[in-house]
């Protein structure tokens, strides 16, 4: 009897123990790793290991599904890796305006401080351009010498290409502005003029399900069919084939008074470079594709939105917005071409734009002053007794000559 009781009891823990050792087999399998189940199956070459792989997962797929279910609740970081944008600048000349891109690039990072997106700065060049590039360089900017997207000698007809070059405000070089669309790298690229600045994120346009979103210049418009496209403000959704295309139209350079192509786009100032081929894109060949923003709100320049002594609208609607009335606060980027530049340091005297214009000056100064001070600037350079008392001291008179630049050197990072 007592021979059967030690007997059963040793059974029973022979039992516990198989149990135990299937158990911790199983558990161990189901949570194979590639390079485990690999090392389960006969060493070979590539294809073996392959194969083993899958036929190791095969095995396993039944005793790893709580671990599967687990793995889909699981925070990976991989998944929560933010989109990028891009913004980006020409640079064709060298000067103290280049101030204007190192707040402008401050101004990016901030409203970028907690957006859905992370953002970098990109700055195309013009081989004339020398001492910005370490400046700028030195602040972050990703500096490019890309060329123009089309030789004029390249251009078919040469009557336009040698208007070309000479047209709007810099020539050729607007062209520069296309190879934002081969930065496919990331997922919107904004590019804006150096004079422009941003006050508030702007997540929201990078969200919208179109190839270039734009805002409208009215008091460009002329006798053109559409209205121009304002080339200091454009957002791209990159596409290389997209770029090809601008390039078959330059290199045709089908242009005359009658616009692009005869469509009767493009027979305005600028019409010749960005601001006409662009709107001869997305208002004729491809007008699904493109979108007018608010321009009170997005790349506002303080426009007047009516014909020349009169209250009649320029876009043609019986209310149209007008944009010298803006809340400032609504504001969410500008560009200083009716107000000017805030390096001029100009007095705003037009009474219909004043109140604005010197707002969102002194809103500039107050960005390159914070600027400044994030850098620790000795700040001691600044005019206390300026009559331009929004410009905190950096413009110590009137015009270009008043201006004082961000004191650094050219390989010193301000931001």
């Amino acid at each position: 009897m007592k021979l059967r009781r030690s007997f059963s009891v040793q059974f029973f823990f022979l039992l516990c123990a198989i149990c135990l050792f299937f158990y911790d087999f199983f558990w161990s399998f189901g949570h194979l790793t590639k390079e485990d189940a690999s090392a389960m199956y006969l060493p070979g070459g590539d294809d073996v290991h392959e194969q083993s792989y899958s036929s190791a997962l095969e095995s396993v797929g039944s005793l790893s599904a709580p671990r599967q279910v687990m793995e889909k609740n699981e925070i990976r970081p991989e998944n929560n890796v933010k989109k990028k944008v891009a913004y980006a600048i020409t640079v064709t000349k060298d000067g103290s305006f280049v101030d204007g891109a190192l707040v402008l690039g401050f101004a990016a990072r901030k409203t970028h401080a907690r957006s859905k997106y992370d953002v970098d700065l990109v700055a195309f060049v013009v081989p004339s351009v020398v001492s910005s590039r370490e400046i700028l360089a030195a602040n972050g900017w990703r500096v490019i010498e890309p060329g123009l997207p089309v030789k004029l000698e390249e251009i078919e007809n040469q009557d336009y290409a040698m208007k070309m070059k000479r047209s709007g405000c810099c020539g050729a070089d607007e062209f520069l502005k296309l190879w934002a669309f081969t930065l496919e790298e990331y997922h919107r690229v904004i590019h804006l003029d150096m004079d422009s600045i941003v006050f508030q994120n702007m997540d929201e346009i990078f969200e919208i399900d179109k190839e270039m979103l734009f805002t409208g210049d009215y008091n460009m418009k002329g006798r053109s069919s559409t209205v121009p496209v304002q080339g200091g403000f454009l957002v791209v959704r990159p596409s290389m084939s997209t770029f090809k295309e601008f390039q078959a139209i330059i290199r045709k350079g089908d242009h005359t008074s009658k616009g692009w192509e005869g469509s009767g786009v493009g027979n305005f100032w600028g019409g010749r470079t960005i601001q006409g081929i662009v709107s001869f894109f997305y208002h004729v060949k491809q007008p699904g594709l493109g979108q007018e923003l608010n321009r009170c709100i997005y790349n506002c320049m303080v426009d007047n939105p009516y014909k020349p002594n009169t209250h009649i609208c320029l876009d043609k609607t019986d209310n149209c917005e007008d944009c010298r009335l803006q809340d400032p606060e609504k504001v969410k980027s500008a560009h200083f071409t009716l107000c000017q530049k805030p390096w001029t340091c100009s007095q705003n005297l037009n009474p219909r734009n004043s109140g604005l214009c010197s707002v969102l000056h002194n809103k500039w100064f107050l960005l390159r002053d914070e600027l400044e001070r994030n850098s620790s600037v000795d700040l001691s350079y600044r005019k206390t007794d300026t009559r331009l008392k929004g410009s905190l001291g950096m413009c110590k008179g009137y015009g270009y000559n008043g201006y004082l630049p961000i004191p650094l050197k050219a390989d010193k990072k301000i931001g």
